[in-house]
């Protein structure tokens, strides 16, 4: 069986591509030959195209090939997002490859399954099969506004689009790629995936929820939303789905199964850079910026005794910084709750007590104000650091 699989990439996705892929070689049956097509850009580098040609060392039935896709398809194409038209590339899956079918999958997951078991479904007289996209369900007035805004009729078999099995024979035979290609013209909100359920919906097979397990939502989330597993294999693909990734954030749910495929799979210098790297999740640079300001400080004060502030908190300890931290907050209400095991302060309160603190304004709707008080309070502004929640 040869199982053909395309993948998008660039530069900065080369180590979440490399994992990904390591992980179908890893848990598919080596008497299967899998060959990777990695649909790219001429400006993929050299030094990326190597690291993943290196598999190849490894698995003995594997193959990794480039393609090189012309932009002027894409040329038309129309986002309410700055995208990268790599992000497109997938709907021409059937002008690119002469097999019958092909599973595509994207670069933020692993593969625990044998992939041959999704590569073996039979697509009839389908176009694409998936797995329900749980969060278009689980939000009815988005879904609402997004049928609206993009021209969607139906969900009953909208599909998320991160793993999918592609009946390549069907769509070169009924000429859809041309489809595909036109609806470039009008806006999509998420990329190709709007275009493959507006053109595709009433030939969309869906497929369990294991296929396409995306981390967010849990077991019971899928159960409630979902049809039954059919199959009781525990084996799964995980995706990670959504704004907070394992290699931004070790701490989100499932992250520990991403890192151990990662240790394996990427250089050990790679691996442990990437590691450092990972902090709490959404704003992580911003976050590495505190916590580098805040080495070596006796007292940190947070601005804002809520969940933005024990966020923050939770950052820095996790971090390793060792200072005293408190929480101040200008609601006495808060200041009465007690719970954590310190005293929240008053900003003048603190001041009086750790003016030459470091100060931290999480503080989000009333930052401006929160600033100005503490500049009235005579907070040196050197020791005054904002966190921006985006």
């Amino acid at each position: 069986m040869v199982i053909d699989v395309l993948m998008l990439t660039d530069n900065n996705y080369i180590s979440q591509a490399k994992v990904a892929i390591y992980s179908v070689c890893k848990n598919t049956n080596p008497k299967a030959k899998i060959v990777f097509i990695i649909l790219c850009n001429k400006d993929l580098d050299k030094m990326s195209r190597e690291r993943l040609i290196a598999l190849q060392e490894i698995f003995q039935n594997v193959k990794v090939n480039f393609y090189e896709v012309e932009d002027e398809y894409f040329i038309n194409a129309k986002s309410d997002y700055r995208v990268p038209t790599v992000s497109y590339y997938r709907l021409i899956s059937a002008k690119i490859l002469k097999a019958e079918k092909a599973i595509c999958l994207d670069s933020d997951l692993v593969v625990e399954m044998d992939l041959a078991e999704l590569y073996e479904i039979d697509l009839e007289n389908y176009y694409i099969a998936g797995v329900r996209d749980l969060y278009v369900i689980s939000h009815p007035n988005f879904a609402l506004w997004y049928a609206e805004n993009y021209n969607l009729k139906s969900f009953s078999d909208y599909i998320n689009c991160g793993v999918l099995l592609m009946n390549l024979k069907k769509m070169r035979k009924d000429k859809i790629v041309e489809v595909f290609l036109n609806e470039l013209n009008y806006k999509n909100l998420w990329l190709d995936q709007d275009i493959f359920n507006r053109i595709c919906s009433g030939k969309i097979r869906l497929l369990d929820w294991r296929f396409n397990h995306v981390t967010l939502f849990s077991n019971k989330e899928y159960e409630w939303n979902y049809k039954a597993i059919e199959n009781k294999s525990e084996k799964e693909i995980l995706h990670y789905c959504g704004p907070d990734k394992p290699w931004d954030n070790r701490y989100i749910k499932m992250a520990d199964r991403w890192w151990n495929i990662a240790r394996e799979a990427l250089e050990e210098d790679i691996f442990i850079n990437l590691y450092k790297k990972a902090s709490i999740g959404y704003n992580s640079k911003q976050l590495l910026k505190i916590v580098e300001h805040c080495i070596g400080a006796d007292v940190i004060i947070i601005v804002g005794y809520s969940d933005h502030g024990i966020y923050v908190r939770n950052a820095l300890l996790r971090y390793g910084i060792s200072a005293e931290i408190f929480f101040c907050d200008n609601n006495p209400k808060k200041r009465k709750l007690m719970l954590i095991d310190k005293k929240v302060y008053s900003p003048e309160e603190a001041s009086v007590k750790y003016i030459n603190a470091i100060w931290i304004n999480a503080v989000q709707k009333y930052r401006k104000e929160i600033l100005k008080q503490l500049n009235d309070l005579k907070i040196p502004a050197e020791c005054i650091i904002n966190y921006i929640f985006e």
